[in-house]
């Protein structure tokens, strides 16, 4: 399902994304972040020791060991139960292991105490959309937009989420937005594409696949939309060109167009 993995790399907090590091000063040790937006003073050892196991356990995230990374941000927790970055990452692997109710739940303690912490309601927000809670998803994504009118990845998150919905004009506005703001967003031209495809404005949406395979040339399923569009338009000929494309990419859901249309 193209849509999860979409969102998720957009919309994972800047606290997994970023390589954390220690600096020792002599008398207090700080801790921050790489992009220096996150400074904290350890005022004792246990304080201390618990970002050590923060550290341990976004790395083991990464690198998709969730056993790993669910023992040490438990630790991590114990150690320090007021830290927000602790509760946002337990939170994160839960989604990312499909516990997606409880990666709600605790995006929903962070903002009882914390109200407009914006990586709990992208979190909140995501995790309803992979339950296809797209009504519960928008309404996130809505408020997330509602604290910054320039968030792009809310945006494109809405948008997605609109899609589900066949909200068909809500969604080409957010994705447009979004591409207003970051026109590298390839999943975003392609969103956009299915979208106009639906309203069967096939001009726009084959310009948008050609956009999005500029970036994405070996993405069986791009060519499988613009072949349907082309096949909509009566381009029968471009239209087999792309259904044998995506075929030899492997897209299977190409071969029934194909051999309807295009074995003569």
């Amino acid at each position: 399902m193209r849509y999860i993995t979409a969102i998720i790399l957009m919309l994972i907090g800047a606290s997994l994304n970023a390589q954390d590091n220690f600096i020792d000063l002599g008398t207090d040790t700080i801790y921050y972040d790489a992009d220096y937006e996150y400074v904290v003073a350890f005022e004792t050892e246990a304080g201390m020791e618990s970002f050590v196991f923060y550290r341990s356990a976004l790395k083991a995230y990464k690198e998709n060991d969730l056993l790993s990374a669910k023992a040490m941000i438990k630790k991590s927790i114990k150690l320090n139960k007021n830290e927000v970055k602790f509760k946002m990452l337990q939170a994160w692997i839960n989604s990312k292991e499909g516990s997606y109710k409880k990666a709600i739940k605790l995006s929903k303690k962070v903002l009882e105490e914390h109200p407009n912490y914006k990586e709990a309601h992208y979190c909140k927000a995501l995790n309803h959309f992979l339950l296809g809670e797209y009504l519960s998803a928008n309404i996130g994504f809505s408020y997330l937009i509602e604290l910054d009118d320039a968030d792009f990845q809310a945006y494109y998150g809405r948008a997605e989420t609109r899609l589900k919905l066949d909200d068909l004009q809500g969604a080409v506005n957010d994705y447009t937005k979004a591409l207003a703001a970051n026109r590298t967003l390839t999943e975003a031209y392609k969103g956009r594409g299915i979208a106009y495809s639906k309203m069967y404005d096939f001009k726009s949406a084959i310009k948008d696949f050609n956009q999005a395979l500029t970036s994405k040339p070996n993405d069986g399923e791009l060519y499988y939309y613009r072949g349907v569009c082309y096949l909509r338009s009566s381009d029968f000929s471009n239209a087999c060109m792309n259904f044998e494309d995506a075929l030899k990419l492997n897209y299977r859901a190409a071969a029934e167009y194909y051999n309807k249309n295009c074995k003569f």
